[in-house]
């Protein structure tokens, strides 16, 4: 089953590169775009029972960070200035309007911007997707991005506010505090 996906993953990938359109594409090292990709197939073609995967793609503190959801859609979410105040001499509102029409909302009780992506878009498109919105939204440096995949026990949100050391609960959601980078991912 897995050597199954793994050939239609790859059938897709190269499908998707050959007709590619998206002026974008053309500017995102390709190295880059591989290197997300893999980290995204990582978490979202392996079964580790227990454990949740996430998938942060960064240059600084400008990231993208991403969770294979239940329902296999992927949920990610990128820097916001309201936990990062660093940001706001980014995060414009020429370079918020660009978020915005790269399809990405700001999720107000936590500050970062969300888009979620169904779970049969190929890993490719979800990386160019990732790429396009470091570089245009964040002026990240796309050629030289940091990518990791990183797996942690699966636990149930808290059910309190008090202090958990992974977890903070945000309107009935949880938020995962973690990686070396320690990015925020709300769940």
């Amino acid at each position: 089953m897995y050597t199954q996906r793994l050939v239609v993953g790859c059938a897709t990938i190269a499908v998707a590169l050959l007709f590619r359109t998206e002026a974008g594409f053309a500017t995102q090292p390709q190295k880059s775009q591989s290197r997300v990709a893999a980290v995204l197939e990582n978490i979202t073609n392996l079964n580790r029972p227990g454990q949740d995967g996430y998938a942060t793609v960064w240059d600084g503190n400008k990231y993208v960070q991403c969770k294979r959801l239940s329902d296999r859609n992927l949920r990610c979410e990128a820097a916001g200035s309201l936990m990062q105040s660093s940001l706001g001499h980014v995060l414009t509102p020429e370079r918020v309007a660009r978020l915005t029409a790269l399809g990405w909302r700001l999720d107000p009780s936590f500050g970062n911007y969300v888009q979620t992506f169904p779970a049969d878009a190929a890993s490719s498109l979800v990386a160019d997707k990732i790429l396009q919105t470091l570089g245009e939204a964040y002026e990240a440096d796309v050629a030289d991005i940091e990518v990791q995949s990183t797996w942690i026990p699966s636990e149930p949100c808290p059910s309190s506010k008090r202090a958990q050391p992974k977890f903070r609960r945000y309107r009935q959601q949880c938020t995962f505090h973690g990686g070396d980078s320690g990015l925020r991912l709300r769940l």
